[in-house]
């Protein structure tokens, strides 16, 4: 037989030997690629393995990391929200003071005036005749039952027909009166 590629004269026996050796060496590439593909095979399987347990770690440090920081976070936010709370509560403590000792102060100021008051009512009522014969602390209980208003100029007081809510006593000037038909009538 004839090599249609090389031209050379091959004989039956040297083709099954050809044949023989070419299918032994395809035999022993195929068993080679499949020993270097299970190795590689093998190895892929392994590296995967390590990659999956180095990123399994590194995850781990990570949520541990995140986990501190979150809990440093949470702290530092605690610890000022606890800072400004005590501030709040500082600050409302001496304005409370501040206003308790205005408050008491002004309490006794009050206090003070408010005894005048009663000692000046009480010799005023003592001026009505009806009255004059009264014991001072009957007068002081009499005058805690009424009552100082005072009113800008110009304002109506009090009107004809206007239901009474009290006895009133003036002191100073009136513009005018109405007389009983309802006219203006100076005073």
């Amino acid at each position: 037989m004839i090599d249609g590629e090389t031209g050379l004269l091959v004989s039956p026996a040297d083709t099954t030997a050809l044949t023989e050796a070419m299918n032994s060496r395809s035999q022993e590439i195929s068993d080679s690629l499949l020993e270097t593909g299970s190795q590689l095979a093998e190895n892929i399987a392994t590296r995967a393995d390590e990659v999956n347990n180095s990123l399994k770690s590194t995850g781990e440090s990570l949520v541990l990391d995140l986990t501190l920081r979150g809990t440093d976070v949470v702290s530092k936010l605690e610890e000022t929200g606890s800072r400004i709370t005590e501030t709040i509560v500082t600050r409302t403590s001496k304005v409370t003071e501040s206003f308790r000792g205005t408050a008491d102060n002004l309490a006794s100021e009050i206090n003070a005036k408010g005894d005048s008051v009663k000692d000046m009512l009480a010799s005023r009522l003592q001026a009505f005749p009806i009255l004059e014969r009264l014991e001072p602390r009957l007068l002081e209980e009499l005058s805690a039952s009424f009552v100082t208003e005072r009113h800008p100029e110009g304002r109506l007081v009090i009107q004809q027909g206007d239901p009474g809510d009290g006895v009133r006593h003036r002191q100073g000037e009136v513009d005018d009166r109405l007389d009983q038909a309802g006219h203006r009538e100076p005073v």
